[in-house]
């Protein structure tokens, strides 16, 4: 699994640019001042491996995480690049 930071309004992506890194639809989890874009039926698709940063973050912010935590590609949005 990868993760992706964005930080700055260039680095802001447009929702196909986000299904496209995610793999599929997009769900944004809201963490403080940070916002998690995960793939929305991740836990679907078993090819897709664990991504042990984006679940210690949703777990902090009391997120119900699976026990197989947040899978997949993700993209950590903060600051500029936070969608509205």
């Amino acid at each position: 699994s990868k993760t992706m930071y964005c930080k700055h309004q260039l680095d802001k992506p447009s929702l196909e640019e986000a299904q496209k890194f995610v793999g599929g639809k997009v769900e944004v989890l809201q963490c403080g001042e940070v916002q998690l874009l995960i793939n929305e039926e991740g836990l679907y698709k078993p090819e897709l491996t664990r991504n042990g940063e984006a679940t210690e973050i949703a777990k902090q912010y009391q997120y119900a995480v699976s026990p197989a935590g947040i899978v997949g590609n993700v993209m950590i949005l903060s600051g500029d690049a936070l969608w509205q």
